[in-house]
């Protein structure tokens, strides 16, 4: 969304005066707790700039068209800090942080990959509920893969970075993800593994406790044959 180095004075105002055009927009329909769609945003942004100068029109415009081709989320919205991206069962949300165009900062492409994030989120159903492993009940979890325990967030949020990307999340869930990675190749898993697990609703699927005992049905019955 960062626009193209201005040649003269007249593109840095021009530049200007959208920048402030956008932003201006952004904050009316977005302050105490208002949320927009891409779409109802991209009319707001060329309402507003519908009598001003071709040049301030021109660079709005290919503002509004990198804002529609990567933010597709259902609505963007003022998060928290630091929370790029939600969804909370029913929407998927972009933080309004987000998508305000700085020189410099890859804008569409983390709008692409928090977009792609909570899509998937959405897609895979990840907040109904799903069957813990008995084996991690009592640490408070609800699968133990690899001899680690992990907790809901643990095991969805790591298969979601792990399908759409780590760029543009935080250290704390960069490290998430590759802790879930060591995990499954000491366990001898791939990832469709726990993607199939979490879509079954059932971590006891790819838990250790689980996976043990049915290899230890198998070993019995080995030997009874022998």
């Amino acid at each position: 969304m960062a626009i193209e180095t201005p040649a003269s004075q007249a593109d840095i105002n021009a530049e200007q005066e959208a920048q402030e055009l956008i932003d201006r927009v952004m904050k009316q329909h977005l302050q105490g707790g208002g949320e927009v769609t891409p779409e109802q945003l991209a009319a707001f942004l060329r309402a507003e700039a519908a009598n001003r100068s071709k040049e301030v029109q021109e660079r709005v415009e290919a503002y509004i068209g990198t804002l529609t081709a990567s933010v597709r989320t259902d609505v963007i919205k003022a998060l928290e800090h630091g929370v790029g991206g939600q969804y909370d069962g029913t929407k998927t949300y972009m933080a309004a942080a987000v998508i305000v165009p700085v020189k410099g900062e890859k804008v569409e492409e983390q709008a692409t990959e928090i977009s792609n994030h909570e899509q998937y989120h959405k897609d895979h159903d990840h907040l109904a509920d799903i069957k813990a492993a008995e084996d991690a009940v009592e640490d408070g979890g609800v699968a133990v893969i690899g001899g680690e325990t992990f907790d809901d967030t643990e095991v969805v949020e790591p298969m979601t970075m792990e399908r759409t990307g780590t760029e543009f999340v935080s250290g704390g869930y960069r490290d998430m993800h590759n802790r879930m990675g060591a995990a499954l190749s000491r366990a001898k898993l791939g990832w469709s593994d726990l993607e199939k697990a979490i879509d079954a609703r059932d971590l006891s699927i790819i838990s250790d406790g689980t996976r043990e005992k049915a290899k230890g049905v198998v070993e019995g019955q080995y030997a009874l044959a022998a």
